[in-house]
């Protein structure tokens, strides 16, 4: 019977690893992402009887869940920083909406047989982010 010959680490790297040629990555692999509204419902102005006179929509204020593939190669962002959020456009219009958002969480995930994932939250909030 041959000999078996183990060379190398048993460990499998995910991402870009320790390479010094990748460059430094702006991006990230999304594997999912859901937008909600900051207001889900509209806010109404009441008249002098107490009946909705007046509904106001807010489309502008929204909070971001990601799920991204880890990668060890990068150098992720800290709770607190501003990041641009390209998203698609809608209501007819192609191409992508580029959106200013705070960091509000970013922490490791995990799932057996799975690669590592982080779990961030996005806020938008016009007035607080230029």
């Amino acid at each position: 019977m041959p000999a078996i010959i183990k060379k190398g680490t048993p460990a499998i790297q995910w991402g870009t690893s320790n390479q010094t040629n990748v460059g430094t990555a702006t991006g990230c692999i999304v594997e999912s992402f859901k937008v909600s509204d900051k207001n889900g419902s509209p806010i109404e102005i009441e008249d002098n009887e107490g009946y909705a006179a007046v509904l106001v929509m807010h489309a502008d204020e929204f909070d971001v869940d990601l799920s991204v593939l880890y990668d060890s190669g990068k150098t992720w962002p800290v709770k607190g920083d501003i990041v641009l959020l390209q998203l698609p456009k809608v209501n007819g219009a192609g191409g992508l909406l580029n959106v200013n958002c705070y960091l509000t969480s970013i922490d490791p995930e995990g799932a057996r047989k799975k690669e590592g994932m982080l779990s961030i939250k996005l806020a938008r909030r016009v007035g607080v982010l230029a």
